[in-house]
C-alpha cells in the first residue's frame, strides 16, 4: 500500500468534520436557548477554516516535494505564515460578527483549536505504521542532499583509513 498525501488529507476532513459535529451536537446541549445558531455558525466557521488548511497544506506538501529543498524550505514557511494569516482573518470577521450576535467566538475558537489538532492525532490509528517507515525511507532515498552526500564521502574515507 502506498503513502498517500490525498489519502491523509481526505481522512484528516473527516476526522474535523466528525470533531466539528460532535462540538455542535456539545453547544446544543450547553446552550439550550437562541446562542445555539450562532455557536453552531461559529464551529462551522472554524472547522471550515481547518479543512480550507488542511487542503492548502495537501497542495503545499505535493509542491515543495518536487523543489529543491532550500526553495522547498522557504516555500513552506511561506505557506506557514500564509495559513496563519488565514486563522488570524476568521478570527476577525468572527469578531465583527459577534459584535452583531450573528457567530459566537467561543464556537470559533474551540473549533479553531479542538479539530485540527485531533485530526492530526488521529491520524497514527489511520495509517499503519508500515505505510509511515516506507514514507519516511522512500522521501529520504528518493534525493541525495548535500550533506549526506558528504556523510557518505567521509564514511568512505574512514573505512579506506581503517583498512
Amino acid at each position: 500500500m502506498e503513502f498517500s498525501v490525498n489519502a491523509v488529507a481526505n481522512k484528516m476532513i473527516l476526522v474535523i468534520i466528525l470533531v466539528s459535529v460532535a462540538i455542535a451536537l456539545g453547544g446544543l446541549v450547553f446552550y439550550r436557548s437562541t446562542e445555539t445558531i450562532p455557536f453552531v455558525i461559529g464551529v462551522a466557521m472554524g472547522s471550515g477554516v481547518n479543512v480550507i488548511k488542511v487542503l492548502w497544506l495537501k497542495r503545499t506538501v505535493n509542491k515543495a516535494v518536487t523543489m529543491e529543498a532550500t526553495a522547498a524550505t522557504n516555500h513552506l514557511k511561506m505557506q506557514y505564515f500564509m495559513r496563519l494569516m488565514l486563522t488570524l482573518a476568521v478570527l476577525l470577521i468572527g469578531g465583527f460578527l459577534h459584535g452583531g450576535g450573528y457567530v459566537n467566538l467561543i464556537g470559533i475558537g474551540i473549533a479553531l483549536l479542538a479539530t485540527l489538532p485531533v485530526a492530526s492525532y488521529a491520524m497514527q490509528y489511520f495509517i499503519p505504521k508500515d505505510e509511515h517507515t516506507e514514507a519516511i525511507t522512500s522521501a529520504a532515498t528518493a534525493k541525495s542532499s548535500p550533506t549526506q552526500d558528504a556523510i557518505d564521502e567521509i564514511n568512505k574515507v574512514a573505512a579506506k583509513e581503517a583498512e
